[in-house]
């Protein structure tokens, strides 16, 4: 994609807002306490405790600057339940089928380099005994030690009880979603936030990849 075609993308996606999910503002608003200004947050502060409700639907991705290097490093069970396979160490373009990879790359691109939140309408098409799912991807920007964003931290949101079973991702361009730059989003959005209450400890596990 090229640079004037890409710039056009974003100036034109930008108009749209997202529906919004329970289970993802709750992710969203926690993400939003970690800010300092208009900076993305730090991965060391991330606590998962934090987002007990979110937990089983979030992971975390490491970026090394393109789609392709784009890998999964944790995610919750919720998220292995609905793909139907352990996401760790998977690049993040291998849940999108074909027709996907460019739009794919470069909400990547603005995730990290803008650096922007990002979120996106998915869907997998239906067929014989197979009904079709929709969900959402949130996609947001962390910084690592040295500050820089090769993180990001992610919320994959679908039916309880649906199941990819070897099918693949689209993302639906018929239906409204968000790009938001860091530096023009703090000015539109609310002053008091707070950070989301948590009751008890996750009750699913996340899972962890240590390498």
């Amino acid at each position: 994609m090229t640079i004037r075609t890409l710039d056009q993308f974003l100036h034109n996606r930008r108009r749209k807002t997202d529906p919004r999910n329970p289970i993802l503002e709750v992710l969203e608003t926690y993400w939003r306490t970690l800010r300092l200004g208009d900076a993305a947050p730090a991965r060391m502060r991330f606590d998962p405790s934090a987002i007990d409700t979110a937990l089983p639907w979030t992971f975390m991705a490491q970026s090394n600057g393109s789609d392709c290097a784009v890998r999964i490093r944790v995610a919750g069970q919720k998220l292995h339940d609905l793909l139907g396979l352990d996401p760790r160490g998977m690049v993040l373009s291998g849940l999108f089928d074909d027709t996907s990879h460019e739009t794919l790359a470069a909400m990547v691109e603005t995730v990290v380099n803008e650096p922007a939140l990002v979120a996106l309408p998915l869907r997998v098409r239906g067929g014989l005994l197979r009904s079709e799912i929709n969900a959402t991807m949130l996609l947001m920007p962390l910084t690592d030690a040295d500050g820089r964003v090769t993180r990001i931290l992610g919320g994959l949101v679908g039916p309880q009880a649906a199941a990819l079973r070897g099918r693949k991702f689209a993302i639906d361009d018929t239906q409204p979603y968000r790009i938001e730059p860091l530096a023009a989003w703090v000015q539109i959005q609310p002053k008091n936030n707070t950070r989301p209450e948590t009751t008890s400890p996750p009750a699913l596990r996340l899972v962890v990849n240590n390498s």
